[in-house]
């Protein structure tokens, strides 16, 4: 398999999930500032730092994904199923280049 295109596509997602890391963390640097008088804009502030915190940690994910993916193309195990070892079809790594099983033993995993 060529792994030159999904390389590419593998380090341009790195390098959103990076950014979009960033831009959370450094919203979520400001949860120490005191929150609002009003209620109302309190349960709202409080709202607003959960979602940046799944955001983060969906970022965090994501990212281990990612560098796991790469790490894969380097020792060569990139495309073949980490579950029964056949390859992982290319219309799978094309919608989600970070697969690392193919769609029969995701479905598996999923169920069990």
């Amino acid at each position: 398999m060529d792994t030159r295109r999904f390389r590419v596509q593998l380090v341009e997602l790195r390098d959103r999930l990076i950014g979009r890391k960033d831009r959370v963390s450094r919203h979520l640097d400001r949860r120490d500032e005191p929150l609002a008088a009003s209620p109302d804009q309190r349960s709202i502030d409080l709202e607003n730092r959960d979602v940046l915190e799944e955001l983060d940690a969906t970022a965090r994910f994501e990212l281990q994904q990612v560098e796991h993916a790469l790490a894969r193309i380097e020792t060569g195990e990139y495309g073949r199923c980490e579950g029964c070892r056949r390859p992982i079809q290319t219309a799978r790594l094309e919608m989600v280049p970070f697969a690392t099983r193919c769609a029969h033993c995701e479905r598996t995993a999923e169920a069990g």
